[in-house]
């Protein structure tokens, strides 16, 4: 079977750019935890009822974020579920009751906006539970309180680099406004005098309908850059700051578009961090598209928003082609850093066994940051930490392109995720430490 052209496979879950909002939804299991250092307790217990948006956990520490429920329901336990990311966590499981029942205040326009301070707002954040929303999930008050190099731009990275995900340029589309008074948001509190949106050229209506908004807010400080649509051209670390004082090594003051929507939901109108805009595509859904996904719903239950599955995947992956993350366990949650849920067929991911290295260099030439990926895997594999360091390992930008030109198939994006991981536990920060890959491995091996 051909293998579909990467333009199309976007097209997958565009159908409409319209965002569905799903009926019913059975159970939510509610993170505890979205990485390492962010854990919070439950202040809800087993046969209690509770209302979508009510907290319940608390916070542990000043690094930690509450949670909210996601539906209105019954607290059934709190137990263990799983994480995309780094397997079982503590979780507070809640069966839905369908009414979709809120608290009084969810939707409403907060009281004195305009005389918040910054400590009110960054307290504010973490009440609401947000986070950032990209794999590692970083606190947001954390990311804002920590504080930037001296830059006068605030930057939000809106690009979509990988095939099949879509739920950026949705969000864009359906909410501009919501996303441009975000991104004002978290420029006052940043300090920042200017705002610089980065869409791709696959996004240009969505970049035409940012400007006609900002055209008509008056907003002269906000610009829109269209970058070329060259993966892995929109990562973060590659987009071309350094034109605006930031340097490569500097602390970026860089957003996605869908946390500047979440900053608008919480401070504006009181929305704690409930829901967030995930595309369910991949030959094998029946009806690719995106949706307002409930933080805790099991990938299993998400797929069944889109009339579920054609036929048995070959491969799930949370976020995109290139850079996802395969998932053994459809029971696992989707959280803040769920972007994508892909399931794709044997054609898109043939199984392939890994072979030793040939030592080709091809995964050196095909690094976009200069660092040695065959070095840091094998360094890896050996348990041998400091050298996959110094060989480049937490400089990584986690792009994927090693993995794919591989010629031996080697996990080799697994292999360096496993070493930065690993050297981050021993720092003791919030990146979670994933678990050793088995030596052979079958290797997602997209088709070019």
């Amino acid at each position: 079977m051909k293998t579909l052209p990467l333009d199309l496979k976007r097209e997958l879950s565009l159908v409409t750019w319209a965002i569905k909002k799903p009926r019913f939804v059975e159970e939510v299991n509610l993170l505890l935890q979205s990485n390492l250092r962010d854990r919070s307790v439950a202040c809800v217990e087993a046969g209690e009822r509770v209302l979508k948006g009510q907290k319940i956990a608390d916070p542990v520490d000043a690094y930690s974020v509450a949670k909210h429920a996601s539906v209105s329901g019954q607290v059934k336990a709190v137990a263990t579920t799983t994480h995309p990311v780094f397997g079982p966590v503590a979780c507070i499981k809640i069966v839905s009751d369908q009414n979709i029942e809120t608290l009084p205040e969810y939707g409403c326009e907060r009281n004195g906006l305009q005389h918040l301070t910054r400590r009110q707002c960054l307290s504010i954040f973490q009440e609401m539970g947000l986070t950032e929303h990209d794999l590692h999930a970083e606190p947001l008050h954390v990311k804002l309180s920590t504080g930037f190099p001296k830059s006068e731009t605030l930057f939000i990275n809106a690009c979509e680099p990988e095939p099949y995900v879509t739920s950026g340029y949705s969000l864009m589309m359906s909410h501009p406004l919501e996303v441009l008074k975000g991104a004002e948001i978290l420029r006052n509190i940043s300090d920042a005098k200017k705002i610089r949106f980065f869409l791709d050229q696959n996004q240009l209506d969505a970049a035409e309908f940012l400007k006609s908004k900002i055209y008509f807010l008056n907003w002269k400080h906000v610009e829109v850059e269209v970058l070329e649509a060259k993966y892995p051209q929109g990562l973060d670390d590659l987009l071309p700051l350094e034109g605006y004082g930031q340097t490569h090594d500097a602390k970026k003051p860089l957003f996605k578009a869908a946390t500047a929507f979440a900053v608008h939901e919480a401070l504006v109108l009181q929305k704690p961090q409930t829901e967030r805009v995930v595309t369910i595509g991949g030959e094998c859904i029946v009806e690719s598209q995106n949706v307002w996904a409930p933080m805790g719903v099991s990938f299993a239950e998400a797929i069944k928003f889109c009339r579920g599955l054609l036929r048995e995947p070959r491969k799930v992956l949370m976020d995109g082609p290139m850079r996802g993350i395969a998932q053994k366990d459809l029971n696992a949650s989707v959280y803040a850093g769920t972007q994508a849920i892909l399931a794709l067929p044997k054609e898109e991911v043939p199984l392939v066994e890994a072979e030793d290295c040939i030592r080709c260099g091809q995964c050196i030439e095909s690094c976009p940051v200069d660092i040695s990926p065959v070095m840091i895997t094998l360094a890896a594999e050996k348990q041998l930490f400091d050298i996959a360091r110094d060989a480049g390992a937490e400089q990584c930008i986690e792009c994927g392109n090693c993995s794919f030109v591989c010629p031996s198939k080697r996990p080799m994006l697994e292999l360096i995720r496993y070493a930065d991981s690993q050297l981050q536990w021993q720092s003791l920060t919030p990146k979670p430490p994933l678990p050793r890959p088995r030596r052979k491995f079958r290797t997602l091996a997209l088709k070019k």
